[in-house]
């Protein structure tokens, strides 16, 4: 029996991470590592798939190398593996995993944008990455104004989720630069603003026309943001709303 069977079917991630530490790359591209089945129990596991995306975003390199082993099973309703690497700029991770990714390149563009990663961002493209609304959305949540224009260029127009993106990410010149384009859900944008806190976000989105306030208001109290709970209700949100809801 796979040594890896009882390491994953015990969940123990430690002695996984161990044991992956001592891989080399090469062995990395052996698929019979890991049978399928096996890959199955830890694929169920939340837990284990949360350890490795912070390990991925503190740069712990023997995570990745168990990243790259589940990506080599990756299908349909599998976890977007690439879209996480090439979030946090592994390059040489990434063009290992785009063989069996070919499908997911879109996700990988995403990611990229939104990390800030042009050499990913353009290595997506190349194998065949055209999701151009996909990759404004991660650019504007990400803050990355170049990258923005960059898909913006290549044929993205949905304005309104790349305003929404850059409302949740809480960068003004980007939704500014949406809007000049013509973005005008500016009602999603304030509920944006609210749930992540960015009020100056939020006074832009009003003097554009928002106007939603109880909606809005949910949002700010979701989010924990007093200060924007508040100026929500300084325009007209009702502030028993919330325990009307409640209790109905």
């Amino acid at each position: 029996m796979n040594p890896f069977f009882y390491i994953l079917k015990n969940m123990n991630r430690d002695i996984l991470y161990l044991c992956l530490g001592y891989l080399e790359e090469t062995d990395l591209l052996n698929v019979s590592l890991l049978s399928k089945s096996y890959f199955n129990l830890a694929r169920r596991c939340f837990k284990l798939f949360e350890d490795i995306k912070k390990c991925l975003k503190h740069n712990k390199i023997i995570s990745v190398k168990c990243y790259y082993l589940c990506s080599l099973y990756s299908d349909t309703d599998s976890f977007r593996w690439i879209y996480y690497v090439c979030r946090y700029g592994y390059n040489e991770l990434a063009k290992l995993m785009i063989p069996n990714n070919l499908n997911s390149v879109n996700d990988g563009l995403s990611g990229a944008c939104k990390g800030g990663h042009i050499e990913l961002v353009n290595l997506m493209i190349e194998h065949g990455a055209d999701n151009w609304n996909f990759g404004l959305y991660g650019a504007c949540r990400g803050g990355h104004i170049e990258l923005a224009k960059l898909m913006i260029e290549h044929g993205a127009n949905h304005w309104n989720w790349g305003l929404s993106g850059a409302c949740e990410g809480g960068h003004i010149e980007l939704a500014k630069l949406l809007i000049e384009y013509g973005a005008n859900d500016f009602n999603g944008g304030l509920y944006s603003a609210c749930l992540r806190g960015h009020i100056e976000l939020a006074r832009l989105m009003i003097e554009h026309g928002a106007n939603k306030w109880n909606y809005c208001l949910f949002g700010a109290c979701e989010g924990g943001h007093i200060e924007l709970a508040n100026l929500m209700i300084e325009y007209g949100a009702n502030k028993f709303i919330m325990h009307v809801y409640v209790v109905t």
